[in-house]
């Protein structure tokens, strides 16, 4: 019974959030939408986090009991990927931090770092060059569908 509980208000605080960015003046003039997919488990985040050593930040492990991966502008972004398609690498200039690429727009990837918690940065796939974006996930997603 908690979990129909602890779904059904993560349901509400997730999808409808996020349909009501799709509204902003940004979104609907780049027709930008969003496609939510089914959810993941628990067990399925459990052993992503096991397999890889890198915890999932309480946000965005929120929202993927919601939707495993967030599609929008008819398919040319993935501000949150389906789990499986999650990157993860070493970042040479932090130390061989693991780096974990969850999105993905036209222009950039977007990553959370093992050590920093819910910082979100945006990665040029050209350069390679790192630059903090968003702290936490919404605020990620309100940038992104706001064009902030």
């Amino acid at each position: 019974m908690m979990d129909e509980v602890n779904s059904s208000r993560l349901e509400r605080r997730w999808k409808p959030d996020i349909i009501g960015l799709t509204e902003s003046a940004h979104a609907q003039a780049r027709k930008i939408d969003a496609s939510f997919s089914p959810v993941a488990t628990e067990a399925q985040l459990a052993d992503w986090e096991s397999s890889h050593a890198i915890p999932i930040f309480p946000e965005l492990r929120d929202y993927l009991l919601v939707s495993d991966g967030l599609e929008a502008s008819r398919g040319e972004w993935w501000p949150v990927l389906p789990i499986s398609s999650w990157v993860v690498h070493l970042d040479a200039c932090e130390s061989d931090t693991p780096v974990v690429l969850f999105g993905e727009t036209d222009v950039h990837r977007f990553a959370f770092f093992r050590n920093r918690g819910a910082q979100i940065h945006q990665i040029d796939p050209v350069t390679g060059e790192n630059t903090f974006f968003a702290r936490g996930l919404f605020r990620y997603l309100e940038k992104l569908f706001t064009g902030q």
